[in-house]
């Protein structure tokens, strides 16, 4: 049995900045380590304030990131947690849902 390592950046508390999520991405790849998923429960626009897009600095600096990854050879991904949309999943949510993970998608 294989077990694949990663860094899911999931937790509450002070997140980590953009370089030092590089860093460790760099730090942990020659230790076998494929993926890094990020999701820090502080970017409200993951949760709370998921409908919104994020502003144009995080979503440049996201996207460096998963370029970042990508040439480390390290899976990029994001964890999304929108905020109560199991209270009413009708078309406005579903197509928020839609705008949401085509932004994140673009990173």
């Amino acid at each position: 049995m294989s077990v694949e390592l990663g860094i899911i950046e999931g937790y509450y508390g002070r997140p980590w900045s953009w370089t030092a999520r590089a860093q460790q991405v760099t730090a942990l790849k020659p230790h076998g380590y494929g993926f890094y998923l990020y999701a820090p429960k502080a970017d409200a626009f993951l949760r709370r304030r998921w409908r919104e897009a994020h502003p144009a600095g995080e979503h440049a600096q996201m996207k460096a990131l998963a370029a970042h990854c990508a040439t480390e050879n390290v899976r990029f991904g994001v964890g999304l947690s929108p905020y109560e949309l199991y209270l009413d999943f009708g078309a406005e949510a579903k197509a928020a849902l839609a705008d949401k993970l085509a932004e994140l998608d673009a990173a």
